[in-house]
């Protein structure tokens, strides 16, 4: 496994970075399965370039959000650039906002499922976000930073939700906030009928949502595809 590239991504990039903002650093290697680890508040994101080119092309949301805002720290390559160019958003992201509604709900539902009450938090503001980006993009208006987001949604009370990345809130209130979020932008996919643990595993297995299962794997904290802090 070979360093084809190092950029830093996220609100660091950008320059918009809070002082408990992640440090979100991705490394694009020649081979290997795409991976994120993290250390305190650094994100290591860990991609295969063919997976970063292939995501790239199909208009995947987190490739979508290097091509906006990734700045090369090393690149001999030019791969950064060359990604940019592969880059094509769909048609059509609706399965990425349903997915994401249906663990927002479920988190909503089950708060104590997981060990951390912030595990939990900063899983729902990566529902949030999720289904915000997803939107933007399909509108033709990519945006990836909080205010951007909250912004284009009309909403700046939008931001409570996106913060609990770093504080965390479960209140009834918060969650209040989260299902009346959902009910204007998500899509929820998941019957009422049964909204017990089981019911909604079975849910995700059956629907491929994969960031749900590995969330419930976990139970602790967990970063997969995310947005940058």
């Amino acid at each position: 496994m070979t360093a084809i590239a190092v950029a830093l991504f996220g609100s660091r990039a950008r320059g918009d970075h809070k002082p408990e903002s992640d440090t979100d650093i991705l490394l694009v290697v020649t081979e290997g399965t795409a991976r994120v680890t993290t250390s305190g508040t650094v994100s290591l994101s860990i991609y295969p370039i063919d997976d970063l080119a292939t995501r790239a092309q199909r208009g995947d949301l987190f490739t979508g959000h290097l091509v906006i805002d990734a700045q090369p720290l090393y690149d001999p390559t030019g791969f950064i650039p060359q990604l940019r160019g592969l880059w094509k958003p769909k048609d059509d992201y609706s399965l990425e906002i349903r997915r994401a509604s249906d663990l927002a709900t479920f988190l909503m539902l089950h708060q104590n499922i997981l060990a951390a009450p912030a595990f939990s938090s900063r899983r729902i503001a990566w529902c949030v976000k999720t289904i915000l980006i997803a939107h933007s993009v399909a509108a033709g208006r990519p945006a990836y930073s909080d205010h951007d987001l909250a912004s284009l949604a009309g909403d700046v009370n939008l931001l409570r939700l996106l913060e609990l990345k770093t504080q965390p809130d479960t209140t009834t209130e918060r969650m209040r906030q989260l299902g009346d979020f959902l009910t204007r932008w998500g899509i929820v996919g998941f019957s009422a009928n049964d909204s017990s643990v089981s019911a909604f595993v079975s849910h995700f297995v059956a629907t491929g949502n994969e960031i749900a299962l590995k969330t419930l794997a976990a139970k602790h904290e967990y970063s997969d595809d995310d947005y940058g802090g």
